[in-house]
């Protein structure tokens, strides 16, 4: 088989790096707009208050710019980026050798986590960006974690309820063992469980850390911090962010050999030989990409606290 024949067998074994019954991660997709867009289509962010004069957006390089709105105009176009998942790849002679299906999965799967991994920390890094000012709580002295959460919740309840807590390990910790913890100090039960829920926040914990540039693994949101997101906006309809992945075109997926309908991520598949550790492999270089814009819309119903003791 020649070498292109085979790297295009190996990219139809493979197929797109998404999972379908998941295609977008629960963390995403729980504070998040989310929308798939023809190859060609612009991305707008439309704003339904002059409040809101800018939004933040990831570039490619995991910077956050920020979109000027005009007050004449409604809406901003909204650049798209590049994720790309770094280095896979297989040897040529287990390709050739036998047709194991188990290894193309396992690749699908590492380039999957990759890029999952990515947006869910785009996102959190653009949420960082966008929550500065008032919005942006420090801890007092006397502070414990949820007077800082209420603190969160009253920076931003005038521009959206029914929040989303996105907490670091450490503060998820604090959270779990309020209870106990203030056992010994208070006279009566608070029951922060119970005052969050009354609040209408929900706790989801960030795990997982992620490595790039060869950079030692980097925790997705720091283990002492928190995001707070109000979901249900009064300045626009809709969540305050947007994650939106562009479809691949029809002639991009004919040239990578993969299914053209409703194709989110790409595969790359290079020829022999590969670079691996400052060495050539005999075996085949694949890449996932995808095309996305994620940004914060509505940055008055993001808030933050990055040190939470």
């Amino acid at each position: 088989m020649e070498e292109r024949k085979l790297s295009i067998e190996i990219a139809r074994a493979i197929g797109t790096p998404i999972d379908p019954n998941l295609p977008v991660n629960p963390l995403i997709s729980g504070i998040a707009d989310t929308e798939a867009v023809p190859a060609g289509e612009d991305c707008y962010t439309f704003v339904a208050d002059t409040e809101v004069d800018k939004v933040y957006a990831l570039a490619s390089n995991g910077s956050v710019t920020e979109v000027k709105v005009t007050p004449n105009a409604i809406s901003s176009a909204l650049t798209f980026a590049y994720f790309d998942s770094g280095l896979n790849y297989v040897l040529a002679k287990d390709i050739l050798e036998t047709k194991d299906s188990t290894k193309m999965a396992r690749t699908k799967i590492r380039l999957t986590r990759s890029l999952d991994k990515k947006e869910v920390a785009g996102i959190i890094v653009v949420a960082l960006a966008a929550a500065t000012g008032d919005r942006a709580i420090t801890q007092a002295t006397g502070d414990d974690v949820l007077d800082v959460i209420i603190k969160m919740k009253h920076a931003i309840e005038n521009y959206g309820d029914n929040y989303v807590l996105l907490a670091g390990a450490n503060v998820k910790n604090k959270i779990d063992s309020y209870d106990k913890d203030r056992a010994n100090v208070d006279y009566y039960k608070v029951g922060i469980n119970e005052s969050l829920a009354t609040m209408g926040i929900k706790v989801v914990k960030v795990s997982g850390v992620l490595s790039t540039d060869g950079a030692a693994n980097v925790p997705l949101l720091a283990a002492d911090s928190a995001i707070l997101v109000a979901l249900d906006s009064t300045l626009q309809v809709g969540r305050p962010l947007v994650a939106v992945r562009r479809i691949i075109s029809a002639e991009l997926a004919a040239g990578l050999n993969i299914e053209v309908d409703n194709a989110q991520r790409g595969l790359f598949v290079a020829n022999v030989p590969v670079i691996v550790a400052g060495a050539n492999t005999l075996g085949y270089a694949i890449y996932g990409f995808e095309n996305f814009v994620i940004a914060c819309v509505n940055p008055y119903a993001v808030a933050k606290c990055v040190t939470i003791a």
